[in-house]
């Protein structure tokens, strides 16, 4: 019988002895098939739960300081906690603001002293300007009396609160004395507005202040309240029947101060005490 041989590569059988395969060409002997692929070794349970815990704490410590921190606005917390102004809100600069920004104006009457504490009322709220002037009087003359009154509360390195108010009492009608006057004040909020946050009030706020149709006149004021440049503003208006006009424009450093103020009765109260007591509001 013949022996017979088979070509490794394609498996076509061939005389014994014949040196190359009749079908494929392949020398007949020499081909090595491929080597089988190594079966993968199975991952173990652990490895997993260690890349996953990992991945996690990366992510967390980019989170950490690459985000930016935001303060604290849940009511009392934000007032608790020891913080520095931005430097146009800085203490040593509100006191004595409106005789900077203006001068040669009844306002510049207004403010100066010493950022020191007034009282032990807690929550970065017992600073204001001692020793200056928080109240002037802009017009008596028989037919009106209008008084203008400005003030500012805050912590040891950081000011919270600033206060222009404006009030006019009229005995029979508007003067043009009280007119040029209530004109006046919105000019001196746009000066503080600039100095404060590098842009005037928004056109919706002074008509609000000199617009009589905005104010309220049940005795509430009416208040209305929105961003400025990188900074937040309120402002209350409201008139009686007895022709008294009361404007109020509080200035906040950022619309999370103005937050944890409206969201805290008790930060109120402490700021109603301040007014009562020091007159800085």
């Amino acid at each position: 019988m013949s022996s017979l041989q088979f070509c490794g590569r394609c498996g076509f059988q061939a005389p014994a002895g014949g040196a190359f395969c009749g079908r494929c060409g392949t020398a007949v002997g020499r081909y090595a098939p491929p080597t089988p692929p190594r079966k993968p070794e199975p991952i173990k349970p652990g490895t997993i739960g260690v890349c996953v815990v990992a991945v996690v704490a990366m992510a967390v410590f980019i989170a950490d300081t690459m985000m930016p921190k935001r303060r604290a606005t849940a009511g009392r917390a934000a007032y608790s906690v020891v913080m520095v102004s931005p430097s146009q809100f800085a203490p040593s600069v509100v006191c004595s603001l409106p005789q900077q920004v203006a001068p040669r104006t009844p306002f510049a009457g207004l403010g100066g002293g010493s950022w020191r504490r007034w009282g032990a009322s807690g929550g970065g709220l017992d600073y204001g300007c001692d020793g200056g002037r928080d109240l002037v009087r802009l017009l008596d003359d028989g037919s009106s009396n209008v008084s203008a009154e400005y003030g500012a509360v805050g912590g040891p390195e950081a000011v919270r609160y600033v206060s222009a108010k404006y009030t006019a009492f009229q005995y029979a009608e508007q003067t043009p004395a009280e007119k040029q006057l209530r004109q006046q004040y919105a000019d001196f909020c746009d000066k503080l507005s600039e100095s404060f946050y590098g842009v005037k009030l928004p056109e919706t706020f002074r008509k609000r202040l000199l617009d009589e149709s905005t104010y309220l006149s049940s005795g509430a004021a009416n208040e209305y309240a929105g961003e400025v440049g990188d900074g937040y503003v309120n402002l209350s208006s409201s008139t009686s029947q007895s022709l008294k006009v009361v404007l109020d424009v509080h200035f906040f450093s950022s619309e999370e101060e103005y937050r944890a103020y409206t969201d805290d009765d008790a930060v109120k109260s402490i700021l109603v005490a301040a007014a009562l007591s020091h007159r800085t509001l």
